[in-house]
């Protein structure tokens, strides 16, 4: 199956390395860019442009993406690339010549040493030792006092091959290079291994279940740094880090058929927990950023991981997440509720992961249903981790909580025809129609009846929440919707899978499968988008999301299940 390079980079399981069609930038042109992620995205890699050369002309040429090889194809001649490995890209081509363009950073230079040439690429923090291996490479880079004003590289002959591996101090020494084919062949054992994996679905949306396992694949790093295991990144596009509850997402997807993967996803967190029990908004291999965090959906998504695979949750899995679970769950009662009233609070939208919504407009800290909700889910499956550890002194503190929270979340956000958030402390109530609303749908049967039958009302409302496409972020009929509004809007993959779980739990299953089938026909016909036009299904911003690839996978596996 082939790829769209200008929506999809391509890579390979375990490697920071990737090919990416980039816009024009600050300081760099439209074109096929060499990149390496490293370093999260605090800046869009860039580090080597890609063009094709003929008698001396820059020409085109038809750009060609498998998982396993990118060919470059013109009337002249092509060009091809693989991954040999996590660190080293190899390159092959004939009948024309191969330009890298380098670099122009306040220090970026390139150096012969010997029989290969180093790129120290300052402004990425890394080296690129590019080796010729068949051909002849010429370099042209005019030394400036501290740097090569420009970096210009030329691959060519008859046949030629070359080798780009990246490092921090030196290159490796090896004995030899793959052969070519075979960097290819391995590439492309590796993703069938992969995509045999991968759920089962449906056969009308076997395309979404190869784009969607190959961009899941593909956006996994090695273990480096601040990354104690293999992250699934959520994409090599410019996403370049995972967040604290986007892995779990992907750690669902994960559960069935790789679930030390999944575990290793929320070990990342777990294991740069600060020790007032706050988890990092995000992680890559360079840095944790705890300016912000996500919300506690790690109980919710652990019970349904449980579900899918109980036989994996053995009491050495579960020690592992106990302590982390357990103070990450108190964190939210001892420093995010200022007014003591006992209802935890978001002090940012980034908190709550619905960034901008609505319920974040008229000021913060805001105390939504939704935490209370997932607080709830989490303090119950630290129940059952208690007494299967045989922590049973803790069990009635984790109860106790329960029994608060319940409580509260009705008292403190019902008012008679929907839930409502409110200020912090002076208990104003927020603006809006956000979907974040309804999230308590996932507490099921512990809502009363009343309350459910409530907000399943608003959720089918003409006009309201609900398209064709799936359910909006912010009601159709708010002044406030924006078609590209982000959270003021769009469909996302984790509104949807946390809804969809929410009517199964309260006895909707003919709309979850309704949702489930809308999702995954706008996913196959737009892609693996970060979010959607909710009227249209257009995918927006970033086109290759693995949260949205790994809900796919689950809920086409969903529907194939129900044979729907």
């Amino acid at each position: 199956m082939e790829f769209n390079i200008k929506d999809v980079p391509f890579s390979r399981r375990r490697s920071y390395f990737a090919i990416s069609y980039l816009l024009e930038g600050s300081n760099y042109e439209e074109g096929l860019y060499i990149r390496n992620v490293r370093g999260g995205d605090d800046r869009i890699s860039h580090l080597l442009k890609i063009d094709m050369v003929y008698e001396g002309k820059v020409i085109d040429y038809r750009i060609i993406e498998e998982p396993h090889k990118l060919t470059l194809e013109s009337h002249y001649g092509s060009i091809y690339f693989s991954l040999e490995d996590n660190n080293t890209l190899r390159l092959k081509g004939s009948g024309v010549t191969l330009r890298l363009k380098g670099p122009k950073g306040y220090y970026d230079n390139i150096v012969n040493l010997g029989d290969y040439y180093e790129l120290n690429a300052y402004s990425e923090g890394l080296r690129l030792g590019i080796v010729p291996l068949k051909g002849v490479m010429k370099v042209n880079a005019p030394w400036k006092i501290i740097r090569s004003e420009f970096i210009s590289i030329d691959i060519s002959g008859e046949s030629f091959e070359a080798a780009i591996e990246v490092y921090d101090t030196v290159k490796e020494e090896r004995v030899r290079f793959k052969d070519f084919s075979k960097c290819v062949e391995d590439s492309e054992e590796d993703f069938n291994n992969w995509i045999n994996k991968t759920l089962e679905g449906k056969k009308e949306y076997e395309k979404g279940r190869i784009l969607a396992s190959y961009i899941t694949w593909s956006s996994v790093v090695h273990s480096r740094g601040m990354l104690d295991y293999d992250a699934m990144y959520m994409s090599k596009n410019w996403m370049n880090n995972i967040w604290s509850w986007d892995n779990c997402f992907n750690a669902m997807a994960l559960i069935d058929n790789n679930p030390q993967m999944a575990l290793e996803q929320l070990l990342i967190f777990f294991n740069k927990q600060d020790k007032s029990g706050m988890i990092p908004d995000f992680i890559n291999d360079k840095y944790c950023y705890y300016n912000s965090t996500k919300p506690p959906i790690h109980g919710w998504a652990i019970s349904y991981m449980m579900k899918r695979n109980p036989k994996f949750f053995s009491n050495e899995v579960i020690s592992k997440l106990y302590e982390p679970l357990k103070n990450w769950t108190n964190w939210w009662f001892k420093y995010r509720d200022s007014d003591n009233d006992g209802v935890p609070e978001y002090t940012h939208g980034n908190d709550s992961g619905w960034d901008n919504s609505t319920a974040f407009h008229n000021g913060v800290p805001v105390e939504l249903p939704d935490l209370s909700a997932f607080l709830i889910l989490q303090l119950e499956v630290l129940i059952d981790f208690s007494e299967r550890l045989k922590r049973e002194e803790e069990r009635e503190e984790f109860q106790n909580k329960i029994n608060k929270l319940e409580s509260n979340i009705l008292e403190h956000f019902w008012n008679g025809e929907k839930f409502q958030g409110c200020i912090s402390g002076s208990h104003e109530s927020t603006i809006g129609d956000s979907l974040i609303l309804y999230v308590p749908l996932i507490l099921g049967e512990r809502l009363p009846k009343h309350i459910r039958e409530k907000l399943i009302e608003g959720l089918k409302e003409e006009g309201r929440f609900l398209t064709k496409h799936g359910f909006l972020t912010e009601a159709l009929n708010s002044q406030w919707y924006k078609d590209d509004g982000y959270w003021l809007g769009p469909i996302w993959a984790p509104s949807t899978m946390i809804m969809v779980e929410a009517l199964k739990a309260v006895g909707e299953e003919d709309l979850a499968i309704n949702v489930s089938r809308a999702y995954c026909n706008m996913a196959l016909k737009s892609g693996m988008a970060e979010n959607f036009n909710g009227k249209t299904g257009e995918g927006l911003r970033d086109k290759a999301f693995t949260w949205t690839s790994s809900v796919f996978l689950i809920l086409n596996n969903y529907l194939w299940i129900k044979g729907k």
